[in-house]
């Protein structure tokens, strides 16, 4: 949540407590009441929205390095393979053109490019290991891709669960505001004398500004008169 949203989320939780503390001023079955219970329903689902967006955002950034630490560990099991199939075109003409790393690929390129290698390998697999490449090669680029893919899932639905508590939470606050705006005139008659009560009132409901930022001087000192 940005400064205005926690500023607003505080007024709301204030007017909540406005109303606990004169419990009974405005009975159910009236306006006021529903007004009232909007806006503490307001408070506790931006709440929870806010939780949500906040995970939603620790996934996706774990995702997103995961998936750089599983790229990386691709790229490497994808050259050793490439520069052992480099020496196989005399036994096996233009198996070298099978097994290309593309520059800068990007996740589905990349997916794409392990899936390939694996699957082009499988019929080779002898040839490999009489070229001391060694079995587990193709064993971590098979969990390495598997890992990609997991870590590019666990981005994309970390992603998607922030942009959707998001939404809801702006949602949430519209209709929070919007009770508040009808809510403040009845509040303001049904208190007209009770200026104690009132200035409660005007305290809860008052969304508070932000802190001022200072700006910088830049004018240049005197220079040092000399004597």
């Amino acid at each position: 949540m940005n400064d205005l949203e926690i500023r607003t989320l505080d007024t709301f939780k204030r007017v909540r407590n406005f109303d606990v503390t004169h419990d009974g001023l405005f009975p159910p079955d009236t306006l006021a009441r529903d007004l009232f219970d909007v806006i503490a329903g307001a408070a506790k689902d931006i709440e929870g929205f806010a939780a949500a967006e906040t995970s939603g955002g620790t996934t996706a950034r774990q995702g997103t390095a995961n998936k750089a630490a599983a790229r990386e560990a691709i790229l490497e099991d994808l050259r050793i393979i490439r520069r052992t199939a480099r020496t196989m075109t005399g036994d096996s003409p233009g198996v070298s053109d099978k097994f290309r790393v593309p520059r800068k690929a990007n996740d589905q390129e990349l997916l794409n490019t392990a899936r390939a290698f694996l699957a082009d390998a499988e019929p080779l697999k002898g040839e490999f290991l009489r070229r001391e490449l060694q079995e587990r090669v193709f064993q971590d680029l098979a969990a390495n891709l598997a890992a990609f893919e997991a870590a590019l899932n666990a981005q994309y639905a970390g992603r998607g669960e922030s942009v959707t508590a998001a939404g809801s939470m702006d949602a949430a606050f519209e209709n929070g505001l919007n009770a508040l705006r009808q809510l403040d005139p009845i509040v303001r008659n049904k208190l007209h004398n009770n200026h104690a009560a009132l200035a409660g009132w005007e305290s809860a409901k008052r969304i508070e500004r932000g802190p001022r930022r200072t700006k910088p001087d830049t004018t240049e000192p005197p220079p040092d008169s000399k004597p």
